[in-house]
């Protein structure tokens, strides 16, 4: 046994509660019972006595109508709907029962075939707003009351009332239910679906109601009245210009109405014999008015449908035409049309003013335009036409220099459209200028950027290699000095010499060592991420900066903790620290000899990456200058160069780290960064 949880269907998913009905879905369903019994009442009132021949019976149509104006899957209440209604009407008439619910079987099919062919062959829009869906509702309504007819004769055979052979059960029927869907559905759905137009309402108002006086009047004498009786035949074309005015002036929905007035009035005419189309055999009289409905209300449908649709074509067109008016004239693009026999030349709103054309006379030929295109570019820009047209392309592009009237030449942007005729032939060249002349002078100036950038860069470059080499070669000059100095004294210091040569060897290679490094990151913009030892690299520096530390009088301290395995490059990380170290040093010149200090300090952050803190005793960071301190070629001393601090975060930042400055509690700054480490910290 299957147990679902609440809220969920057989596939898991939530359950969509059912929706009730809305009020739309409401009225129409009650006025689907109503309106069913209703039709059932003019229908047996519409009988021409003594034939039992009902001349139109509403009330296949009613539902026919009403499930086209609901969803399908609601068409099962409009059936439920009229039960109650047939059932009242028709066994109050004293119909056998068994009768009464096979014809309410055959009213429903027919309902069900006609709406589902109209959605099948159209959807779920108006049918009579086009020409199309008036022929698809006829082809539908025609197939609908075909079936439902076969239906209906079986159904009276089958129960034996009434002694009519099949034939003549099928042809009444027949006429009977088409006529009611001519009648009636059209005016159902327009008085559903119609919408108001904002044309002069007042004005609308009073010309439908000239319309329907004058078309009440004579058709209630012509159809209604004995004075049609014995007139000519051709009086019951009288109705036929008012109609024909109603479907040119106000659509399908009142063309409908009017008709179906038209139809009730001639109908009751001729079943009371009066009116022109009255007879003295009741069922030639039925048959008469019917096949007059049958070929006028077509007639009218496809007429207000093809106004309806060409109307609505021509209110899009203006609308296009509207918008394109719209574009063309906030457009700064200048838009002109070529008439290839004369050469005239139409030009948009403002067009030509954008050249500084204020005349309408300016540019008004072929030939002034021509002749304003500048000499070396007009062999282009003929060719690209000319091409365009011999080829048969439809469109062409250009760009060249166009004259205004002050002489000055504007670079102009042309996309042009070859305009043909149905034999291919060219007729109108259509073309829109773009000035791009800003355009032209913003790339040339980013070029003249872009290459002071080049010169910029190169000139950066040299700086850092200048200021990264420098280091090195005044160890090695103060070496050698020193050198000079022992060797001057006449005394033997081979072991202080010695020293000094593997010092001016170090220093030597760690130059040749930058280079290196400085050249591959500037050829391959990354760096090689190895692992190496942190540590190794601060004790390292810490020895190279000893004798600079000696010499300025600064206490250099290393606190190196426990740490992980670095991933970088590891004289790049040389490079940082010293260059850090050195800025400390030199930011101490005005602190007394007892003060200076510098100390270097590793920690893993625990984060995954590896923290080196230089601390220094100096005057610390200026507020003002805190922003800028990184900045390439930004010094607070006359002889540096700024490069310093700007290498180390390029350095930094290219190994995935960030470097940042802070002033101390007691005085002077600290200068931290971090790098990654090779696997989980320590």
């Amino acid at each position: 046994m299957e147990i679902l949880s609440a809220g969920f269907d057989r596939r898991g998913l939530p359950a969509v509660p059912a929706r009730a009905p809305g009020p739309r879905t409401v009225s129409i369903i009650l006025l689907v019972c109503a309106g069913y019994y209703l039709g059932a009442r003019l229908g047996l009132a519409l009988t021409f006595q003594p034939v039992p021949v009902s001349v139109l019976w509403p009330c296949n149509a009613i539902l026919f109508a009403a499930m086209l104006l609901l969803p399908a899957n609601q068409w099962w209440l409009v059936a439920a709907a009229a039960l109650p209604a047939h059932l009242l009407s028709e066994l109050m008439g004293g119909i056998p029962l068994g009768m009464v619910l096979c014809w309410y079987l055959s009213n429903v099919a027919e309902a069900l075939v006609g709406a589902s062919l109209v959605r099948v062959l159209h959807g779920i829009r108006n049918p009579f707003v086009t020409p199309r869906g008036v022929l698809v509702f006829l082809i539908a309504s025609l197939a609908a009351t075909s079936s439902s007819s076969f239906l209906d004769g079986a159904f009276v055979l089958l129960n034996r009332f009434g002694t009519d052979d099949f034939g003549a059960l099928w042809i009444t029927r027949f006429l009977s239910n088409s006529v009611a869907d001519l009648v009636v559905v059209p005016v159902v759905l327009s008085a559903f679906l119609a919408r108001r137009h904002g044309a002069s309402r007042a004005m609308r108002i009073d010309e439908a109601a000239i319309l329907y006086s004058s078309l009440a009047a004579i058709v209630v004498l012509l159809f209604n009245t004995h004075l049609g009786i014995g007139a000519p035949a051709a009086q019951v074309c009288l109705p036929i210009p008012l109609l024909l005015w109603a479907a040119l002036r106000f659509g399908p929905g009142v063309t409908s109405g009017a008709f179906a007035f038209v139809s009730l009035v001639t109908i009751w005419g001729a079943g009371h014999g009066i009116g022109a189309l009255a007879s003295i055999d009741p069922l030639q009289g039925a048959r008469s008015v019917q096949f007059y409905l049958l070929c006028m209300g077509p007639t009218l449908l496809f007429l207000a449908a093809a106004i309806c649709e060409m109307r609505a074509g021509t209110a899009s067109l203006r609308l296009s035409e509207q918008r394109f008016r719209v574009m063309l004239e906030s457009s700064r693009d200048m838009i002109y049309e070529r008439d290839l026999d004369s050469g005239r030349l139409a030009w948009s709103q403002d067009g030509r003013k954008h050249l500084g054309y204020l005349h309408e006379d300016d540019l008004a030929d072929s030939e002034e335009l021509d002749e304003a295109v500048h000499p070396d570019d007009r062999p282009r820009a003929e060719l690209a036409r000319r091409t365009a047209l011999e080829r048969g392309d439809a469109t062409w592009e250009c760009e060249y220099r166009l004259r205004r009237p002050t002489g000055v030449y504007a670079h102009v942007h042309e996309q042009g459209f070859v305009v043909r005729d149905a034999e291919r032939k060219p007729t109108h060249l259509i073309g829109a200028l773009k000035d791009v002349t800003e355009r032209l002078d913003d790339e040339a100036r980013n070029q003249q950027l872009a290459r002071e950038s080049h010169r910029t860069a190169m000139s950066e470059f040299a700086a850092i290699v200048a200021h990264e080499v420098r280091q090195p070669m005044t160890a090695i000059l103060a070496n050698v000095e020193a050198a000079q100095i022992l060797l001057a004294s006449g005394k033997t210091y081979e072991a202080q010499v010695a020293a000094i040569l593997e010092s001016i060897r170090s220093d030597d290679l760690r130059a040749t060592e930058v280079l290196s490094h400085i050249r591959n990151f500037a050829h391959k913009g990354e760096v090689a991420m190895d692992p190496f030892d942190m540590n190794a690299v601060v004790r390292t520096i810490a020895r190279v900066a000893l004798p600079a530390a000696t010499r300025f009088g600064v206490d250099l301290r290393v606190d190196c903790r426990d740490l992980p395995v670095a991933l970088g490059d590891s004289v790049h990380m040389q490079q940082v620290v010293l260059n850090l170290v050195m800025n400390a040093m030199d930011s101490m010149r005005d602190t007394p000899p007892e003060m200076r200090s510098v100390s270097i300090a590793t920690r893993s952050t625990g984060e995954g990456h590896i923290e080196v803190a230089v601390r220094d005793r100096g005057h610390g960071i200026a507020p003002e200058h805190h922003d800028r301190l990184f900045e390439s070629f930004f010094t607070t001393r006359k002889e540096g160069m700024g490069l310093g601090l700007s290498i180390a975060r390029s350095l930094v930042n290219a190994h995935g780290g960030r470097i940042w400055a802070e002033n101390n509690p007691e005085g002077g700054a600290t200068l931290r960064f971090t790098i990654p480490v090779e696997g989980p910290a320590g």
